[in-house]
């Protein structure tokens, strides 16, 4: 999320605090108030609030003394309570710098502050604007105190401190008066917990600075962590209540923990499901069914659901008339179909009168309120490379990719990503799928051509033979490249061979095969590319490894292992798609990576990294930036 988006998404809230928990400014001394006042008075009832902090500004100029502090601090807090425009700003520099131009009284002096903090902010400051903020509150009003901790907290967020937003959160408890500010500041704890993974918070426990901190981060490992299913939940949260006793969740934050997992863990009665069982996909299909059995009869017997599959065929539109076929038989969501052009016939209706989880995405605008979008996004892993290669600090990418649609979208997708992050893409070569020898492409990305030329302009003009090395351009400081496990095999070593060696490559989850296999991917040794979870054998909850489900797949499911997991996947998600969407900082661990949905009702996934090695793909331990970790970074 941007430094600005970030801004208009928390100062909202702040700034509606600012102005009730503000001192009001004195009732001026004269029967009949001056007509600025008059109207700055009127305008901040209206909502008005940085017109009417102008005229209080101005009304201030004309008094001394105490009323000219109070007036100045409303007027501020007024001006400031969303980004003023650039004079604006400059007129509250010089109202602020007069106000503190000698020592106030308390609490005119936090007051001025907490004005000095978040016109720090408007001037893009943070750090200035967190050394303006007192730290000890001690004695200070309980709405004052209120106003200087959600300041910290959107200071805190602009400087990436995620677990300082945390801290503040609990701190902030403390000074609510009553029971409705304090559900309201755990929700928004809670939200920001979960925006986490485990081994996140397991890492932030480690480091917490005092056991009620450390409570909340392990309860939401716990939340995190645990299957959708109460009894689950109860032994978990049995252990919790054992190593944080009388923590101040166990009080009514618990009960509901339990309420939500009663929800969660109810499958809707009736699933259909829609899939091509024949024609070109029937393989496809077959083997997201089997992920999603692998994951049905996992369940336990009394928490089934009625599922019953439907054939859509080859034809797009089949899918339309399949679908409300499904709903007069009963169901009570849909998970399908697969192919692309079904779903868009589904994504530009108006109306679905039962939800639908479809197993393919389309860009939509305004897909009706029912539909969720479930898929193997291919452009959702493009941005996930741009984003690893800018925490990584690369400034300066070539592309290599097919000439074919796939390797436009996802060079289009990893350049739009990589500009957004501050990076540059100095070349993008496509080469031919079918070919063997991408010495071309190469070497025009690579600017190897140019020095090549260089070095016969020379020879011309000192007319005799010189030695030469060709080097590549130096301003490059990593590759995407796109390919298949084949075309990978074929690119990383010709990239070494012309002196490309020492540049990281990086690449998605279509460089893999996805079976193990040394000898043949040899080649690949140290590329780095984004893999799900799945198939890099890590431990995922409620989730049975790829050794434990193989005897229960069909030999050409076995074969097409990222579509066994979307199917499993699918079925875990088809009891939590409402509760996802309105929290969109909660996700699920799944095989296909962590999965959380947008405002749009699409499904992202977060995988994982890993890197070649002796020709075997190892997963890698990460330590992203923790303010864009989760739900905003691959949006």
């Amino acid at each position: 999320m941007t430094r600005s988006a970030l801004l208009f998404r928390l100062f909202p809230a702040l700034a509606l605090t600012a102005v009730l928990a503000a001192c009001a400014p004195p009732e001026p001394r004269l029967v009949v108030p001056p007509a600025d006042l008059t109207e700055a008075q009127s305008l901040e009832l209206s909502g008005e609030l940085q017109e009417a902090g102008r005229l209080y500004l101005a009304h201030a100029q004309r008094l001394r003394g105490e009323e000219r502090i109070q007036f100045t601090l409303h007027g501020l807090e007024l001006l400031l309570s969303e980004r003023p425009e650039p004079e604006d700003l400059d007129l509250a520099e010089t109202a602020y710098a007069d106000l503190t131009r000698q020592p106030l009284p308390e609490p005119a002096s936090t007051r001025a502050a907490v004005a000095g903090a978040r016109l720090a902010i408007w001037s893009d400051d943070p750090w200035r604007a967190l050394s303006l903020l007192p730290t000890d509150l001690e004695g200070r009003p309980a709405p004052l105190a209120r106003q200087v901790l959600e300041t910290r907290v959107l200071v805190l967020s602009l400087m990436d401190d995620w677990l300082g937003v945390v801290q503040t959160h609990i701190t902030l408890e403390r000074w609510q008066d009553d029971a409705q500010g304090i559900a309201a500041n755990r929700e928004v704890l809670w939200t920001r917990l979960l925006e986490q993974d485990r081994d996140r918070l397991a890492r932030f426990e480690a480091e917490a600075p005092d056991r009620v901190t450390a409570g909340w981060l392990s309860l939401a490992r716990v939340a995190r962590g645990t299957a959708p299913r109460p009894a689950a939940l109860e032994t978990a949260l049995e252990d919790w209540m054992l190593a944080f006793p009388n923590h101040p969740a166990t009080g009514d934050f618990l009960p509901r923990l339990r309420r939500e997992w009663a929800e969660l863990g109810r499958y809707p009665d009736r699933i259909a499901v829609l899939l091509p069982m024949t024609g070109r996909l029937a393989a496809v299909s077959t083997a997201v069914y089997e992920g999603m059995l692998a994951a049905y009869y996992r369940l336990p017997v009394e928490d089934r659901p009625s599922l019953r599959l439907y054939d859509t065929g080859e034809q797009a539109e089949a899918a339309w008339t399949v679908y409300h076929q499904a709903v007069q038989d009963g169901a009570t969501l849909v998970i399908g179909p697969l192919d692309r052009r079904a779903v868009e016939l589904f994504a530009t209706s108006d109306h679905l009168p039962v939800p639908m989880l479809a197993l393919n995405q389309v860009d939509w605008d305004n897909p009706p309120e029912r539909l969720f979008q479930f898929g193997l996004n291919p452009e959702d892993e493009a941005r996930q490379v741009a984003e690893y290669a800018a925490m990584e600090g690369y400034l300066h990418a070539l592309i290599l990719a097919p000439r074919n649609e796939l390797g436009e979208r996802l060079g289009t997708s990893f350049t739009e990503r990589f500009l957004e992050l501050g990076g540059l893409v100095l070349s993008a070569q496509f080469y031919a799928p079918q070919a063997t020898d991408y010495a071309p492409s190469i070497t025009q990305g690579l600017g190897l051509n140019d020095s090549q030329g260089r070095h016969r302009q020379l020879q011309n003009i000192v007319r005799r033979n010189l030695e030469f090395e060709p080097r590549r351009r130096q301003d490059l400081d990593v590759v995407f490249m796109v390919g298949t496990p084949r075309e990978a095999r074929l690119l990383a070593p010709q990239l070494r061979f012309h002196r490309a060696g020492d540049l990281p490559v990086l690449s998605t989850s279509h460089a893999y095969s996805g079976h193990r296999d040394a000898q043949t991917d040899a080649d690949l040794d140290g590329l780095t590319l984004a893999e799900i979870p799945w198939l890099l054998d890590a431990a995922i909850e409620e989730t049975p490894t790829r050794a434990t489900l193989a005897p229960d797949l069909s030999p050409g499911s076995r074969q097409l292992p990222r579509l066994v997991a979307l199917g499993h996947d699918a079925m875990r998600l088809a009891p939590l798609l409402n509760h996802l969407h309105q929290r969109p900082g909660e996700g699920l661990e799944g095989m296909t990576g962590r999965l959380y949905l947008d405002e749009a009702g699409r499904v992202h996934r977060q995988l994982h990294w890993a890197v070649f090695r002796r020709g075997v793909l190892s997963p890698m331990v990460l330590t992203p930036p923790m303010a864009e970790a989760g739900p905003q970074a691959s949006r």
